[in-house]
């Protein structure tokens, strides 16, 4: 029998009461080992003309062995590093092959492959799986491969997978964000290696109609971008823009709602330019197209989310640099500044992130760890 735990929402919803929660029981302990108050970089990879990377789809982090895993989207290809980020291997090569990957076939293809889409995972037994936007493929610790998938999600008709978690059944969790019924939908999707199903839905945006037809939602750049997180069998999902975020524990089927704080993003650049020139034409008596501004309550917010094998979530505000808040699981927020926005958790007290060297304009790969205090 096919379960799933469906919810509605606009964007700027309220959700159940604040701070309200069901005891979902997929967290750990309240504080996170990750909770410390400075981290400082430790480390970079991706500047060496031996390591190069071209576009980073994921990362993942093997617990057991202490090394780290980065999906390459743009060449690709699975690197291999050990924790301190000291080149191991590179397993797989461009194909549709077993154990080869499929490059983007368009740019636009190619911005839902890179960060912060997150489309590779570890399990706890090591094994660990790759989505490249075709197919899911599992393999074994030793890079060998386990089983595949194809699901047969029309990418031009959808705004894109954006993460996956690897449960301990070996099934995996896809976040999809959907746009192709005009309204704008985030859709968590099971798969096995056989068949996938819907096991949640969230509706961020009602659909538009025009006449009787409906139209391929847009994102603007004044719409917020849904955001969607899960390890393991927890996930949580938003709209990009209220301060509340849905918390459920698929294996349970239970859910409740987490507060974010309320954030102001600093205008866009040359915003007040371009509304100075639109002015400046109209007075003239050249009609000039506007684009829709956008409310106060849908205001892009938040740009990221990301779930500590504590079970605390952090979630990056748009446009703020430097600022992370992490929410434990009682559900206290606290607010951090630090230089990087964690996107995968290494040993306790270590996190990695990724971001384009402003010299050399590559990827890199960024180690921090927390300063140690005597």
């Amino acid at each position: 029998m096919l379960l799933v735990v469906a919810a509605t929402i606009s964007i700027g919803f309220t959700g159940p009461e604040r701070g309200s929660t069901s005891g979902s029981g997929c967290w750990g302990s309240e504080e996170s080992r990750w909770a410390e108050p400075e981290f400082v970089s430790a480390g970079v990879f991706g500047l060496a003309a031996a390591d190069p990377l071209v576009g980073v789809g994921g990362l993942a982090y093997n617990s057991t062995l202490d090394q780290l895993y980065v999906f390459d989207a743009a060449m690709p290809s699975l690197v291999v590093t050990d924790g301190k980020l000291s080149l191991l291997s590179r397993r797989g090569r461009e194909g549709d092959g077993p154990g080869e990957f499929a490059r983007p076939a368009s740019r636009l293809e190619f911005m839902r492959a890179i960060p912060l889409r997150d489309v590779l995972a570890v399990g706890a037994g090591s094994e660990y799986v790759v989505y490249d936007h075709r197919r899911l493929q599992w393999f074994a610790e030793d890079g060998r491969l386990t089983k595949d998938q194809t699901l047969g999600i029309p990418s031009v008709l959808t705004l894109g997978v954006v993460g996956i978690s690897l449960l301990d059944d070996g099934s995996v969790l896809l976040g999809q964000v959907d746009g192709s019924g005009g309204g704008l939908v985030v859709r968590t999707l099971r798969a096995d290696g056989e068949s996938f199903r819907v096991v949640h839905e969230l509706e961020v945006t009602p659909p538009t109609e025009v006449s009787t037809t409906r139209v391929q939602f847009s994102l603007g750049p004044n719409t917020p971008r849904p955001v969607w997180a899960a390890r393991g069998a927890c996930l949580v999902v938003g709209d990009g823009s209220s301060p509340f975020l849905l918390r459920v524990d698929i294996e349970n089927l239970k859910e409740d709602t987490v507060n974010l704080p309320e954030v102001f993003p600093p205008p866009r650049p040359n915003a007040d330019r371009r509304r100075a020139l639109r002015e400046a034409l109209e007075e003239r008596g050249f009609p000039v197209g506007r684009r829709a501004e956008p409310s106060t309550d849908q205001t892009p917010r938040w740009s990221a989310l990301r779930i500590d094998p504590d079970g605390n979530i952090w979630a990056k505000p748009r446009g703020i640099d430097n600022r992370v808040y992490r929410v434990d699981t009682s559900g206290s927020v606290h607010e951090m500044e630090i230089d990087a926005f964690p996107l995968e958790f290494g040993e306790p007290g270590v996190f990695y992130s990724h971001h384009i060297d402003p010299e050399s304009h590559v990827p890199v790969i960024a180690r921090y760890e927390r300063i140690q205090r005597r």
